[in-house]
């Protein structure tokens, strides 16, 4: 099996989460009437992290123009055809290019030659990252734009409704009626639609907001010839609270928002190869490497760089994805997943940053502020995506007793020598001895504290609980299961496809770590005793007795779809 297929099977099981989410927000489709005039509306922009309003506009466009049904239409789907249009951008900008064989071309020519493809959400990523409403300076939202100073708490939501079918208006003239009265003269803020929307009849109305008790708004149209054309049901907007919290599977660690860009063709040496072989003479003269650009622009781009938090995360593209399927619910995203994190680093122990130096907050204190209003927390949460576990049970260390080979795997592999390393023994051993379930499960593992922190109280002055910094989850108590917690298993990613063991003789491994004809034997070792156990300890995640937290697994194999929309709106909870 190739490698690419590997790759693509990791990257296919990456997608299943995001559709399992987003089943939960199924909705019935409006049925209009073929050939009359009537009312429709919808949120201006549903998605506000991103508060640059042509942006959103395109990414609707994408996903209302897919050749799919709306209630089947994958998030990978979304994906692959967002990374096309940016593919065929970067091609398009290539074949312009001149001077391309010349040695002597200027860095923006070589650069046009040799254009990387930068993703689809590297447009978002200019200007630091001025087009969403976070600010990676400063680790929080913006509060230098209006459309983001009232992020979390949104104050109103604008919405559009227009008229369908208006030529069988006859030129008859019309006027907008909000709660039967004209809105002309009412209370409310409107405008006029953009008439790149090519919408005659529509109009765009500021409607307040408020999360625990959100306005009702009816609207109609009032004819010259005495008719009236009103929505079937009022307005009322809904904006779902989703937060994304973490480790690297969260975050997108591996993928900035912007990649480094190597075009102007310089090298650097290397030393790390030769000095994990062992070869003394071969690390002291180093291998030569690509190496990045040296200007502002060859640095890679993260939303947050301490945590290498980025817009390709699955946390991200979930909630992208609730919002463009339905046009009348809006969704607020918070995320504070960061690479390499334990659970203890969620709940609250302090982290190292990935870059910047410094340290991390732990993430449900940065999540306390950010839902903090007038010094208590009022809103809650709809959906909380999570992946978390991995790092507890040291993930890092299995990844490099697989890569490994010669004299490092030797001295990784030896107990006395290397305390933490691993060895088969020391695997197999681990796995006999439930280690994983009894790090994450029962009463004292790292899924119960989690649970625990995120829905009791912390501790205040005197040590009392302190219900005003609690976090609160829609449908969720203390001391009982939380259906809207949803554990995101990891992914498979030792097998292809069909289900066989992906090769161990790849590049990837060979260079820089050294040939191994037993690496395969490793891989099956991992497989057997690590990956399979972990993700048996995860899928129990949803018992609701003293083995699990009673969280939403998100299946890893098969894609539930009413079963688990009906699930998480009744509050019901059961094994995918």
């Amino acid at each position: 099996m190739s490698v690419r297929k590997c790759r693509l099977h990791h990257r296919l099981q990456h997608s299943v989460p995001f559709a399992v989410v987003l089943v939960a927000l199924l909705a019935a489709p409006d049925v209009f009437a073929q050939n009359a005039p009537a009312l429709r509306w919808e949120l201006v922009n549903p998605f506000r992290f991103i508060h640059d309003q042509s942006s959103v506009d395109d990414l609707r466009d994408i996903y209302d123009g897919m050749a799919l049904d709306k209630s089947t239409r994958p998030a990978y789907d979304l994906e692959r055809d967002l990374q096309d249009r940016s593919e065929v951008a970067v091609q398009r900008n290539r074949a312009t290019a001149v001077n391309c064989a010349d040695r002597n071309a200027t860095p923006e020519e070589k650069r046009q030659c040799f254009e990387p493809y930068a993703g689809w959400v590297e447009r978002l990523a200019r200007d630091n990252f001025s087009n969403t409403c976070w600010n990676p300076e400063t680790g929080g939202f913006r509060n230098d734009v209006a459309a983001c100073r009232d992020y979390v708490y949104p104050e109103a939501h604008y919405v559009r409704v227009w008229i369908e079918n208006p030529q069988f208006l006859e030129g008859r003239l019309s006027t907008w009626l909000v709660d039967n009265r004209p809105l002309i003269g009412s209370q409310l803020e409107f405008r006029n639609c953009d008439a790149k929307y090519k919408r005659p009849f529509c109009v765009e109305i500021r409607v307040p907001y408020d999360a625990n008790a959100p306005r009702k708004l009816t609207v109609s149209v009032s004819l010259s010839n005495g008719g009236l054309i009103s929505l079937s049901e009022p307005i009322e907007v809904l904006d779902r609270l989703v937060v994304g919290l973490g480790d690297s599977y969260a975050s997108g660690e591996g993928n900035p928002d912007r990649p480094a860009r190597f075009t102007q063709g310089e090298k650097e040496r290397d030393f790390l190869p030769a000095l994990l072989a062992a070869n003394i003479p071969a690390a002291v003269k180093g291998t030569q490497r690509p190496r990045k650009d040296r200007d502002a622009e060859g640095a890679a781009r993260w939303l947050d760089l301490r945590c290498h938090r980025s817009m390709y995360s699955y946390q991200f593209k979930t909630a992208l994805q609730m919002a463009l399927r339905n046009p009348r619910e809006a969704v607020t995203f918070v995320s504070y997943s960061c690479s390499g994190a334990v659970t203890d680093e969620i709940i609250d122990k302090w982290a190292s940053a990935i870059e910047r130096g410094g340290r991390v907050e732990p993430q449900l204190e940065s999540l306390r502020k950010a839902l903090t209003k007038d010094g208590k927390i009022t809103r809650e949460i709809d959906y909380l995506l999570l992946s978390t576990g991995g790092n507890d049970i040291e993930f890092s260390k299995y990844v490099t007793y697989a890569v490994l080979s010669g004299a490092a795997l030797k001295l990784f592999s030896n107990p006395v020598l290397f305390r933490k390393g691993v060895n088969r023994r020391r695997i197999i051993r681990a796995s006999d001895e439930g280690r994983f379930k009894r790090l994450l499960l029962g009463a004292d593992g790292s899924y119960a504290r989690l649970h625990r922190a995120l829905l009791e109280a912390p501790s205040g002055l005197g040590g009392a609980p302190d219900e005003s910094r609690r976090i609160r989850i829609k449908d969720c108590q203390p001391g009982h299961p939380c259906h809207r917690i949803l554990l995101t298993p990891y992914p498979d990613i030792l097998h292809d496809e069909k289900g066989n063991l992906c090769s161990a003789a790849r590049k990837e491994f060979d260079n820089p770590f050294g040939e191994d004809r037993e690496r395969w034997k490793r891989l099956l070792t991992l497989d057997t005793y690590v990956f399979r156990q972990i993700r048996d300890v995860q899928a129990d995640a949803w018992i609701t007795d003293k083995a699990g937290p009673g969280w939403t697994v998100v299946g890893a194999t098969s894609v539930p779809t009413l079963t688990t929309a009906f699930a998480l709106r009744s509050g019901v909870t059961s094994r995918p």
